[in-house]
């Protein structure tokens, strides 16, 4: 009885020593293939193995695929089951939503160990034969879950010491309806993501690996399925760091200083609400301790009504998007042919008019004239008398010029599905500034859509602020040099029967 005791023991020790042993599909063993891939990925010769399928592509950025990658089913059912059991973190900011694991080195299960092993021992070594690149020990590896409405937005990998990005698919069967997919961008002259000109659909036991380098910008497309999970485990193995070139610096926006205007473009367009002192006292005193606020039925209801129907009925040609997608993708409107009361309200948004109601609502030093009263004269302050450009912004550090005074920088934005922005260092100011904008949107948005402003301090993950929009609103904003913002991503969940996009009258102001 004792011997048999023993002999359970010890066979319930070895169970929990077990160690699995991944390998790769023996045909890409081969010297054949080795010889034949390897040189098509390094002389960038677009190339499809009849056999295994495998494929070099090399528009828009050397990338490879590689089908049936590791060689056993049973144990890859394993492995899919310890990662389902994992913890998931839910990973969300401008630029990503889906679920992530801990790295794998931190979790528990033999697959997971197994494979872990094969990814920093037998596949590093044959990515190095393969690319000719020098890697070190240093092997990133997570596990990604996405969901519906799930996206990891436009990026290029850039991080000190990267050297290839791999992606390796644990999919049911996959469909490009689905979404999900892995895209890849062209670049312009400046090296900027252009636009998806390669999506590769995630496909079971395949992998996906490229070089990182300062043009492998890449997205994973909104999961459309509100069934299926794409699970991926994905990382980075590491080498000598890549000598990056500067990042490119967009040529800024011109800053427009107040202009003059008639009494009348004020007192026609806003509610009058607003020119009530009291009222504005009682905003001011808001603002003063918020920092921010948002003034509903901002615009005379006629004028509101008239704006949303001008706008919603503008040519497709009035519209410009809006890029690159490693930083922005909206459309802003570029001609106001058929949008008389959007010009109106542009205007007045750049006047001296609404740089004195602000000034009343915020307390802020954006004009120096008296109350506003409707007395049938011109603007009473005294600045320019004519619109004024001023030079664009320092391009090394995204701030205003040096300025005389207040101006501004107003423009007018669509947002549907898949805009949204990104956070920028360069989004940063000098100085403080103010952010208006004036909403317009059929029904108040829902923000599971996406499309809320986020406000988020530097280097910081917590939201210090999220703006939803809501019909006729104006939110203001005001917000320091270290703080930043961005849109969210919009995404499929919006309804489709004429709510799945808002536009917004967009101003920033500087004192």
């Amino acid at each position: 009885l004792q011997r048999k005791t023993t002999r359970r023991a010890s066979s319930g020790s070895a169970s929990k020593a077990r160690r699995f042993t991944f390998e790769m599909n023996c045909a890409y063993k081969t010297d054949g293939f080795r010889n034949t891939f390897s040189t098509a990925l390094r002389d960038r010769m677009p190339w499809t193995d009849a056999s295994t399928g495998a494929t070099v592509y090399v528009d828009p950025f050397p990338c490879c695929v590689l089908s049936n990658f590791l060689s056993d089913d049973t144990l890859l059912s394993q492995l899919e089951d310890e990662l389902k059991a994992e913890t998931f973190h839910q990973k969300s900011n401008d630029l990503y939503k889906f679920w992530q694991s801990d790295d794998l080195r931190e979790c528990r299960g033999a697959a997971i160990s197994g494979l872990r092993d094969f990814l920093v021992s037998d596949l590093r070594d044959w990515m190095q034969d393969m690319t000719g690149i020098s890697l070190t020990e240093q092997v990133d590896a997570t596990c990604s879950k996405y969901s519906s409405t799930d996206t990891l937005l436009c990026h290029d990998d850039e991080l000190e010491g990267r050297r290839i990005a791999f992606i390796f698919y644990l999919v049911p069967g996959w469909t490009e309806s689905d979404g999900g997919s892995l895209d890849l961008f062209s670049v312009d002259e400046h090296g900027q993501p252009n636009k998806v000109t390669k999506s590769l659909v995630p496909k079971w036991n395949s992998i996906v690996f490229f070089e990182v380098s300062p043009v492998s910008f890449h997205q994973v497309a909104e999961v459309l399925s509100t069934e299926k999970i794409r699970m991926s485990i994905s990382g980075w193995f590491y080498g000598q760091p890549f000598d990056y070139p500067h990042p490119y610096l967009e040529p800024p926006a011109d800053l427009v200083i107040p202009r003059k205007a008639l009494l009348d473009i004020l007192f026609d367009c806003v509610n009058p609400r607003y020119f009530d002192l009291d009222v504005q006292g009682e905003i001011q005193r808001q603002f003063e301790e918020e920092s921010s606020l948002e003034l509903e039925e901002f615009l005379l209801e006629e004028v509101y009504t008239a704006a949303v129907r001008e706008i919603e009925a503008s040519a497709r040609d009035a519209w410009k998007l809006k890029g690159p997608a490693n930083k922005r993708n909206y459309e802003e409107l570029n001609c106001f042919v058929g949008c008389r009361t959007i010009e109106k309200l542009t205007l007045l948004f750049q006047s001296e008019l609404m740089f004195l109601l602000l000034s009343q609502l915020t307390g802020l030093e954006l004009s120096d004239g008296s109350c506003v009263e409707r007395n049938g004269e011109d603007v009473c302050c005294d600045r320019s008398s004519d619109l004024h450009v001023c030079d664009g912004s320092d391009p090394a550090t995204g701030s205003p010029p040096i300025r005389l005074g207040p101006c501004c920088v107003v423009c007018v934005k669509r947002w549907s599905h898949g805009s949204y922005t990104l956070v920028r260092d360069t989004d940063r100011t000098d100085t403080f500034s103010l952010d208006a904008s004036l909403f317009m949107v059929k029904r108040d948005w829902v923000s599971d859509y996406g499309g809320y402003v986020s406000y988020v301090a530097k280097d910081e993950d917590e939201e210090l602020l999220t703006v939803v929009p809501k019909p006729n609103a104006l939110a203001l904003v005001y917000r320091d040099k270290e703080t930043l913002k961005f849109v969210k991503h919009i995404n499929s969940s919006a309804p489709s029967s004429g709510f799945c996009e808002y536009f917004e009258l967009s101003a920033l102001y500087w004192e």
